[in-house]
């Protein structure tokens, strides 16, 4: 899968990976339950993954994100927008 520029993967547990901005930062708890926090810190995703299923538990109102079943691929779009002076 070729990565677009900006962009990291991350494996996870069961298979998954993540694909999203190198700015997102990517945490786990003891209870395997992943969270996003974007550049500002805010959180865009918190999800628990099983072997062929993802759990959405919050997201964001502005998250934008693919969940590809077949490939156990999660794609945050989500990017940081361009400050203009």
């Amino acid at each position: 899968m070729n990565i677009p520029k900006e962009q990291v993967k991350k494996d996870l547990i069961h298979g998954w990976s993540v694909i999203r901005h190198k700015d997102i930062k990517v945490f786990i708890d003891e209870t395997n339950t992943y969270i996003l926090l974007d550049w500002e810190d805010d959180v865009v995703l918190k999800f628990t993954v099983a072997d062929h299923s993802i759990n959405i538990l919050k997201a964001s109102w502005d998250s934008k994100f693919n969940i590809d079943i077949s490939s156990k691929v999660l794609l945050v779009m989500n990017e940081p927008e361009d400050e203009e002076e």
